[in-house]
């Protein structure tokens, strides 16, 4: 289980026509470590002056903070929502104590879907530890992220559970159990699946058992989620779930026990679900010790879609020996049958990379990433591609200071939703 309480400073960065840019920073705090992370941005397909963005904070407590711009990104406003605070009439005695992973899709009118997970507990209890709430909920806005709303009835958790803490994790037997790390993709097509919300996860169960990676689907005009469909049975982690222009579900992962980074699809609209498609052999995907760079690095795979329907995926490995990670880019032409060879990302920035992003946009692919020096400092840098990913150009730096990962420390955390979105 993770808490999502380990945080890194955030500023958000974009490029524009020429290389230039306009750097913003939109958390409040100036402090080195611990004070907020998991940043997602997404862009609105049809409309690309309007986005959306966010991310927790520490500060007063856990907070999730969202943004929305509504001209490309040159001004960002503080949305009106506040998750954690419209859940609490809900929760009752319960406060909560956890969560993270803010993620948002766009629906084909424009409208946002926003999802994160929570954890509670009841501190006027006499083991307040012993029946912790679990939810994993979902919201939308219909003003362009300026305010969200959620159902008024339990329909609001695409997933929930409860689990005890005391002296461990134990998943207690109610309802879904533990969803975690949660992404969503939208249906853009005008297929029979158009406008479909998919949301793919880890399940941690009462039966472990039955731990997999599940979807859900909330299809048009529906206030729901549907019943999970299993993707992957096993040790899957680290998802990312995104639809091409023929309405496939495209769901890439990480196999923590076998160090394998993969691929499933779904051309039915998520009822079912592909054989595993191999990417790569990994290497220490997953650290639990002998930490690199911070104490919840992990592979954190990043999906992308070109208007070709070529798949791109970047991820990182942390090599047992070395003193830095290693990163890579691969690329399918046939939907996720078959992948490139890997190439190792120091090749486009001439350092070793740490968690690489990837975004895509009809031909135009862009790889970004902190790339580390050997004293482990690090500035972002962006690779583009305007042939479908066959050719890189030199990186442009997008950074306008060092961080040096050495002073930050090991809990100090650039979190999993790090990511990126192209016109």
């Amino acid at each position: 289980m993770n808490l999502k309480k380990y945080l890194y400073p955030l500023l958000v960065l974009f490029s524009i026509s020429g290389y230039a840019q306009n750097d913003q920073s939109l958390s409040g705090s100036t402090a080195a470590q611990s004070d907020e992370g998991e940043a997602h941005i997404a862009i609105d397909p049809t409309d690309s002056t309007k986005m959306i963005m966010g991310f927790m904070e520490l500060g007063a407590g856990l907070s999730f903070e969202i943004y929305h711009s509504q001209d490309a990104g040159d001004n960002w406003q503080l949305s009106t929502f506040d998750a954690l605070a419209a859940m609490q009439p809900d929760m009752g005695s319960y406060t909560v104590i956890g969560g993270g992973d803010v993620v948002f899709a766009y629906a084909v009118n424009g409208d946002i879907y926003c999802s994160w997970i929570s954890l509670w507990a009841n501190f006027g209890s006499g083991n307040p530890l012993d029946s912790c709430l679990w939810r994993a909920t979902w919201a939308k806005s219909t003003d362009g992220g300026i305010s969200f709303s959620m159902q008024n009835d339990s329909t609001k958790n695409f997933a929930y559970g409860s689990v005890d803490l005391n002296g461990g994790l134990n998943v207690l037997d109610v309802a879904d159990g533990i969803a975690d790390r949660q992404w969503m993709a939208v249906d853009r097509t005008n297929g029979p699946f158009r406008d479909n919300l998919y949301v793919g996860y880890i399940n941690y169960p009462f039966d472990l058992q039955q731990t997999g990676l599940k979807v859900k689907v909330k299809t048009p005009g529906s206030n729901s989620f549907s019943a999970e469909t299993v993707a992957y049975q096993g040790s899957g982690q680290l998802t990312n779930i995104a639809t091409d222009a023929n309405g496939i579900v495209h769901y890439t992962f990480v196999d923590l026990a076998l160090n394998t980074i993969n691929h499933v699809s779904s051309s039915d609209g998520g009822q079912s679900f592909s054989n595993t498609h191999l990417i790569a052999n990994g290497q220490n995907v997953f650290p639990q010790g002998n930490f690199k760079i911070n104490d919840r690095e992990n592979s954190a795979p990043s999906l992308a879609i070109d208007g070709a329907n070529n798949l791109h995926l970047v991820w990182g490995e942390f090599p047992a020996g070395d003193t830095l990670p290693a990163s890579y880019y691969s690329k399918s032409t046939d939907g996720g049958l078959n992948w490139s060879n890997p190439i190792e990302l120091s090749s486009l920035f001439n350092d070793k990379v740490f968690m690489p992003v990837v975004s895509a946009y009809e031909n135009r692919i862009s790889i970004s990433g902190n790339v580390l020096s050997n004293d482990k400092k690090s500035e972002y840098y962006l690779a583009l591609s305007d042939d479908n990913g066959a050719n890189f150009s030199w990186p442009v730096k997008l950074s306008s200071g060092i961080t040096d990962f050495v002073s930050t420390g090991l809990q100090s955390f650039v979190g999993d939703y790090s990511s990126s979105v192209r016109t």
